[in-house]
C-alpha cells in the first residue's frame, strides 16, 4: 500500500483544495487520512517491518516521506506506532528520503518526532511516546529512587539499569528526543574512512572527500553503474548543505621556458572534471548504450 504516500499534494487537502494552485494549501490530511483509515479497516497494513516493504526496501513511511505528506507521516506514528526505524536497500531512513526530495519540514518532523530513539527512550522509562515532560521528570525521580547504586545493595545491576535511566532521561529532556536517522555511508565518518582505505593516508582534506562521496554515492549500483549526467542531482540530494560543483576546473603543470612549469587551471566538461578528480581511485567510467557510468571496482 506504498502508493497512498504518493497522493499529489494538491489532493491533500481534499476534494476543496483539488483544482488551486497552491500545492500545499490546506494540508490537513483530510483528502488522504480517511482513505488510509478505510483501507486499514479492510485489513491493509502501515507498519514499518521487512515484510512491509516493496523491492527497494521501501515502507510507507518511506512513500509518505518522499511525497512530502506530513499529515500522513503523522498519522503513521500516532495510529500505526511507526517509527523511522527502518533502512531501504540502500540503507536510508525515512528522514534521508525526505531530505532527498527537499521535503526539509518532513525531514525535520522524522528526527524531532518520529525516531526509533525517541521512542526507546520513552520505553525504556515506562511511558507512552505521547507523555509530557512533567511526566518524564516525575517517572524518571520515581525510578532514580528505586535503582540509584548508593540505595540498593545489589550494586552492579542497579547502577547498570540506573544508567540506562539516566541516559533515556537526559535524551528526553536535554536533547528534546531527537533521532539521529541517517544512512551511514553518507556520515562524514564513514566517508573519511572511504578516503584513507583508498589513500592509505591519516591526513585529509576537505576536497578530498570528492572521491569518497562518489564512492558513497555509486556503492549500490554495482557493475550496472551509476549515469554520470545523474551524479550532480543525486550529490545534492543527499548533501543539499554541500552542493555538487557548478563549474567545472582541472589543474595541470604546463611547460615553461623560463621556469619548471606553471599551473592551468582549464575549463572542461562533467566527464573531464570526474576523471581528473577520481584519478587513482576506486572509480571506474564504462560507456554503455545510455553513457558513461561510473563504477566502484571494488564492489566489482
Amino acid at each position: 500500500m506504498h502508493w497512498i504516500g504518493l497522493i499529489p499534494a494538491k489532493r491533500w487537502g481534499g476534494d476543496n483544495n483539488a483544482d488551486t494552485n497552491d500545492d500545499k494549501s490546506n494540508d490537513d490530511g483530510s483528502g488522504v487520512l480517511p482513505l488510509a483509515r478505510y483501507l486499514h479497516s479492510l485489513g491493509i497494513t502501515y507498519k514499518s517491518s521487512p515484510e512491509n516493504c516493496n523491492t527497494q526496501g521501501h515502507t510507507p513511511n518511506h512513500k509518505a516521506a518522499w511525497g512530502g505528506n506530513l499529515s500522513l507521516v503523522k498519522y503513521f506514528r500516532d495510529e500505526h506506532g511507526v517509527y523511522d526505524t527502518i533502512q531501504d536497500e540502500a540503507g536510508n531512513y525515512s528522514a534521508d528520503i525526505a531530505k532527498m526530495r527537499g521535503n526539509m519540514e518532513v525531514h525535520q518532523w522524522l528526527l524531532d518526532h518520529g525516531s526509533g530513539d525517541r521512542a526507546e527512550s520513552y520505553r525504556l522509562l515506562g511511558l507512552e511516546p505521547d507523555a509530557d515532560m512533567e511526566t518524564v521528570k516525575r517517572r524518571y525521580r520515581e525510578l532514580a529512587r528505586q535503582h540509584h547504586p548508593d540505595k540498593n545493595s545489589y550494586y552492579n545491576v542497579h547502577d547498570e539499569n540506573f544508567m540506562k535511566f539516566k541516559a533515556a532521561y537526559e535524551h528526553l529532556t536535554k536533547e528534546n528526543g531527537i533521532g539521529q536517522q541517517m544512512n551511514p555511508k553518507y556520515s562524514e565518518k564513514k566517508l573519511l574512512e572511504y578516503h584513507h582505505s583508498a589513500s592509505n593516508t591519516t591526513s585529509c582534506k576537505d576536497d578530498d572527500l570528492f572521491t569518497s562521496r562518489l564512492i558513497a554515492v555509486i556503492s549500490d549500483y554495482g557493475s550496472s553503474g551509476f549515469p554520470v549526467s545523474l551524479i550532480s542531482r543525486r550529490w545534492n540530494q543527499i548533501w543539499p548543505e554541500r552542493p555538487f560543483p557548478t563549474e567545472y576546473v582541472i589543474e595541470y603543470q604546463a611547460k615553461c621556458k623560463s621556469n619548471d612549469g606553471v599551473t592551468v587551471q582549464k575549463k572542461v566538461n562533467l566527464l573531464k572534471y570526474l576523471k581528473w578528480k577520481c584519478k587513482g581511485s576506486n572509480i571506474q567510467f564504462c560507456n554503455t548504450e545510455k553513457g558513461v557510468v561510473l563504477v566502484d571496482k571494488s564492489k566489482t
